[in-house]
């Protein structure tokens, strides 16, 4: 009989080992599913800063395309006003050579006017010497 209660004692303690065993094993799966889902919450978190990071660099990078845009139009209305500056300038110069080539033509006008009235006056006057001429000969 000591051999069966020793086998029964041993059969308890063993039993009592199992329990405890798969207490062990049933606290280790939780802590492997409490991990496995902080594991998977924190893939999230870090996917979610990688697309914010995709983001961010995108907005730094159109961020940079239209301060190259800005300067590109800046640089485009500077020289939009040197073209304007330009052209007010040969305007200007043409409006003047206008005015002088118009002043030349109305001197021009002046000088045939004048010239045909001395020819008049110069074929008078030769008219009257002559008939000078006649009378003091006659």
């Amino acid at each position: 009989m000591d051999l069966i209660k020793v086998a029964e004692t041993k059969t308890r303690s063993m039993e009592e080992e199992v329990i405890k065993l798969q207490k062990c094993l049933q606290d280790k799966d939780e802590q492997l599913c409490s991990s496995t889902s902080s594991t998977e919450q924190y893939h999230h978190e870090l996917d979610d800063l990688r697309t914010h990071l995709s983001f961010t660099q995108a907005t730094g990078e159109a961020g940079e395309q239209l301060d190259l845009l800005q300067k590109d139009v800046q640089a485009r209305e500077v020289t939009q006003m040197q073209l304007k500056d330009i052209v007010i300038r040969i305007e200007t110069n043409i409006m003047d050579e206008v005015a002088k080539a118009f002043e030349i033509a109305m001197l021009r006008g002046g000088i045939g006017i004048l010239s045909t009235h001395w020819t008049n006056k110069t074929k008078n006057l030769e008219s009257q010497l002559k008939s000078t001429r006649e009378l003091i000969r006659s």
